[in-house]
């Protein structure tokens, strides 16, 4: 197993004593056929010479362990559908996973804040790290001043029970912890190196421990579950779907969701080698596995390894050296700006150049 420190003592890494859990959402453009849309509903946008066009998405969530780089739960439902609702359920289904003796820290986008899931979250022993808007919390509103000289503060915040209900109604899901009126949260300002101020909400209240200077790099490690959507829309080419019934597309999602974790403990014993010759060399950008090479490499010995009669210990270990050749670097300094596409951009992208939903 994975999360057995005893079969894999080397792997299984935490972040002070914590799991790192991200979770996120991403759309997914699904095939323009009539067993599809009558499951998720459409959507539609004006493009260019006020032509209207509609089609089918998916909001796709994912719990993600991003120092292992492992999708742990993922949940498909219509694009609408409310994300924190999903949030919720994928706590919910946390327990039901292997428990691990490590407690879990949630890392959360500003889209998720909310006084209800901080409760919700420490029933369930969850601690957690948000980031908050300027205007959700007049507690914080200080902070995002440029001028405040406090990095720091714990606040009391009450919340109502009536959430408990509304998730139960509108979203059949079953709460059956005991939610406390009132949440002690910790706010803490973060300065980017732009100069721009965020704020990070999060239930680790011991200053001395958890320094505020701690909070940036820990926040970025929600990046990975951003690289992890990236790899299988972009290397695993998710969206071009091999067929277009449901059942089909539902098979190629959770497919490439094995795949992208089976590539991950495949690469885990390479990556370590490299990482090795990189300080034996002293070289000034460590060496990792190259993602096109480990892909086309599992591709293409998938059959040999689950299927075939070939010798499983010969594949593996020619995988293994093949995983070695044409390394790339760790850029920690690389730094690219995130440019957020509008509606018509995106379905003009997906018309006009991959022409792959249609």
């Amino acid at each position: 197993m994975f999360y057995s420190k005893k079969e894999n003592p080397a792997w299984y890494k935490t972040w002070e004593w914590f799991r790192v859990l991200a979770v996120d959402g991403s759309k997914i453009r699904l095939p323009d056929e009539k067993e599809v849309k009558e499951k998720y509903w459409t959507t539609v946008t004006t493009i260019k010479n006020w032509e209207k066009w509609t089609y089918t998405s998916w909001l796709f969530s994912s719990l993600y362990d991003a120092e292992n780089d492992i999708a742990i739960d993922s949940i498909l439902e219509r694009w609408d559908y409310n994300e924190r609702a999903l949030a919720i359920r994928h706590i919910i289904n946390l327990e039901s996973h292997i428990q691990i003796e490590e407690k879990d820290l949630l890392i959360f986008d500003r889209w998720y804040f909310s006084k209800f899931l901080f409760s919700f979250l420490m029933a369930y022993q969850k601690d957690f790290v948000f980031r908050i808007t300027p205007k959700s919390f007049k507690e914080a509103m200080e902070l995002f001043d440029k001028d405040c000289e406090v990095n720091s503060k714990i606040v009391v915040l009450k919340q109502e029970k009536r959430w408990v209900k509304d998730y139960r109604k509108d979203f059949w899901i079953e709460i059956d912890k005991t939610l406390s009126d009132t949440v002690k949260v910790r706010f803490i300002r973060v300065v980017l190196d732009n100069w721009d101020i965020e704020v990070l909400a999060t239930s680790l209240l011991d200053e001395v421990k958890y320094d505020s200077s701690i909070f940036k790099d820990l926040y970025f490690k929600r990046w990975r579950v951003e690289v992890f959507y990236g790899i299988l829309k972009d290397n695993l080419s998710l969206e071009n779907f091999s067929w277009k019934s449901l059942e089909s597309v539902e098979q190629d999602i959770y497919s490439s969701i094995y795949l992208s974790n089976f590539e991950t403990l495949a690469t885990n014993a390479a990556n370590l080698e490299l990482e090795l010759k990189s300080k034996e060399k002293k070289l000034e950008n460590e060496q990792q596995v190259n993602k096109k090479v480990s892909f086309n490499t599992i591709k293409n010995n998938i059959f040999d390894l689950f299927l075939s009669n070939k010798s499983t210990k010969k594949v593996v270990v020619w995988v293994h050296e093949t995983l070695k050749l044409s390394p790339t670097q760790k850029r920690k300094w690389r730094k690219c700006e995130r440019k957020n596409k509008s509606a018509n951009q995106t379905l003009l992208h997906h018309k006009n150049k991959k022409k792959q939903c249609y």
